[in-house]
This record gives C-alpha cells, structure tokens and sequence, in this order.
C-alpha cells in the first residue's frame, strides 16, 4: 500500500480479446475485498479505454470512456488526498484527461496501487502484456488564485455593499476554500463557488483605505504563493452646494454608488426632516433644485436607503 499521493502509469502493449470488456489496467484501491472503493483506467480490446471509479464500499461503479481507442496506449492514475483523476496517452508524453476529476473518500490513507486485468469470460485467463510500470509519489502543486471584482485601487462612496470575487484553480486537486481578508482580519471563508468564482458580499463598509488578500487552500492543505492582494478605497457621502439663484431655487449635488438609492431629506430646525428626493445617482451624481427654498433656514442631508419613518 501507499499512503500518500501517487501516480501510477503503464503502457498496455495487448490485451486478448476473450470479450469486448476484458480490460488491463492501472488501479487504486481502498481494501482488497470485492466491493472496495476503487479507481482504475483501462484498455480494452476494442471497446476503447475507460475510467472506471466507485465511490461508495459494495456501491455502484461509474464510468468515463473514450472510443475508439485500444491497445498499444498509455494509461495513467494519479490520487491527490482523495481526487483522482484518469488518463490516456499515444505516447507517454501528452497525456488526455478522461472524464472529470473525481472525490472518492477512502478512509483508509493507505491504498493499493498497481495493476488490474480481467478476461470478463470466466472460461480463459486475460493474458494481456503491461510494460514501462511505475509507480511514484507525488508532490503537491499549490492552488492559484487572482482577484476578478473589485480591481486594484477602486473607489467606492459610503455606504456600501461590496462584492469580493477571486478566481481560484488548483492543478493537482480540489480548492477547498478562499479566505478573504481585510488587513488581518478574517471576513470569511468561503467553501463553495461558481465557474471557479468564489464571492463574498462585504457591507457597511465605513470609509477607510482598505488592503484586501484571498487566500486559497487546497484539498492537501496548501496556500503557498496563492494570496492576491489589492488596495480600494471608500470615500463618505459629502454635498456640493451650488448656491441660491435669483428666483429662489437651491441646487445642490452629490456623489453617491451606482445602483444605491439615496434620500435626500430637508428640515427647518435640524429635528423634525422631510423626504423630499428619492433616486439612485446617473454616473455617481445625483443633482437636485430645490424649488422651495424660503425662508432664513433650511438644512439639507443625504442617507442611503429608504426615507425616515
């Protein structure tokens, strides 16, 4: 048995014809009993080359096959923790994938690693001929990961609901979480993802210059070289006062987040406030004119969402 990652490949140089299924193969396996979880690749004589994976003890066995193909070829099966993954060659050297890579959760950490043969006719022996074994460990590859929203040096006006969204791939394995961060603090870890995406949605973001990191770790346990970082910017909601004009109107504006409604309130005597705008900024401004600006005083303010009961 071997009880860490491994790679095993063959070359498959015949494989008898005692049936259409008779198979030679490189295998992995949990136990030795018969319905073990397993993995193996196989060629067989004229039904092409498959993968063939259970994932559960005495359950059903899954297939991934490509036709067309059989012996001479290369097969090949490699285990990271419990992701496997299967392969084909022409040559030993350009290796094609087969199927998708595959969670098989052996509890056992040691496997059998070796080879597999099977006549598929209980009446004669598969006599198939496997040269150019080897069996070897194999060393984990860090995942990868880059930052898609928000891009370096973004500005965004107070308040705030940001979307943290980071890409992240891992060659060898399965990503198993991104972590973002704010400076060195944990926003969260988040363990599932879209199209690779994992996302994050940050609100009430109080102004402040920010250095955001995603770290991804994989199903081994690594995050070498996989932090990205970026520096963003929030900025608090401030007022322009453009100035009263001769027929008594008062224009102001401000600069507000796209997508966000803002309420523009005004009062007499900064106590009792009345809505008086309700909108979301074109372009990150919002302009108003005030067509009832009389008297001596009156005071504006700008919140984010719904006006004040």
């Amino acid at each position: 048995p071997i009880s860490t990652n491994c790679d095993i490949r063959a070359h498959v140089a015949s494989v008898p014809n005692t049936s259409s299924n008779a198979k030679a193969a490189v295998m992995i396996r949990e136990t030795l009993d018969p319905g073990s979880r397993h993995a193996l690749v196989d060629v067989e004589p004229s039904a092409g080359i498959e993968f063939l994976f259970r994932t559960n003890t005495a359950g059903s066995t899954y297939v991934a096959s490509v036709a067309g193909q059989t012996a001479p070829n290369w097969v090949r099966l490699t285990r990271t923790n419990n992701v496997f993954r299967a392969y084909w060659s022409p040559d030993g050297n350009t290796w094609n994938q087969i199927g998708a890579a595959t969670n098989i959760p052996m509890t056992n950490v040691s496997a059998y690693v070796g080879l597999a043969v099977c006549a598929h006719n209980n009446t004669v022996l598969n006599m198939s001929s496997l040269d150019s074994v080897t069996a070897s460990f194999l060393t984990n590859v860090s995942p990868m990961i880059n930052w898609i929203v928000p891009t370096n040096n973004s500005t965004f006006i107070q308040p705030n609901v940001i979307t943290l969204t980071a890409l992240a791939t891992d060659a060898d394995g399965m990503v198993s979480n991104v972590a973002f961060f704010n400076g060195a603090t944990l926003l969260k870890n988040v363990t599932s993802s879209v199209a690779n995406q994992y996302s994050l949605i940050w609100s009430n973001v109080p102004p402040a210059n920010y250095t955001l990191s995603a770290v991804a770790t994989d199903n081994s346990g690594a995050t070498n070289n996989s932090t990205a970082t970026i520096g963003i910017v929030v900025k608090p909601l401030t007022l322009q006062v453009f100035g009263t004009q001769t027929n008594g109107q008062f224009s102001l504006s401000f600069q507000g987040q796209n997508g966000q409604n803002y309420v523009l309130e005004t009062s007499n005597n900064l106590t009792s406030w009345t809505p008086i705008l309700t909108n979301a900024p074109t372009n990150g401004v919002l302009m108003f004119t005030d067509t009832n600006a009389t008297g001596l005083d009156r005071f504006y303010r700008v919140k984010a969402g719904l006006p004040s009961p």
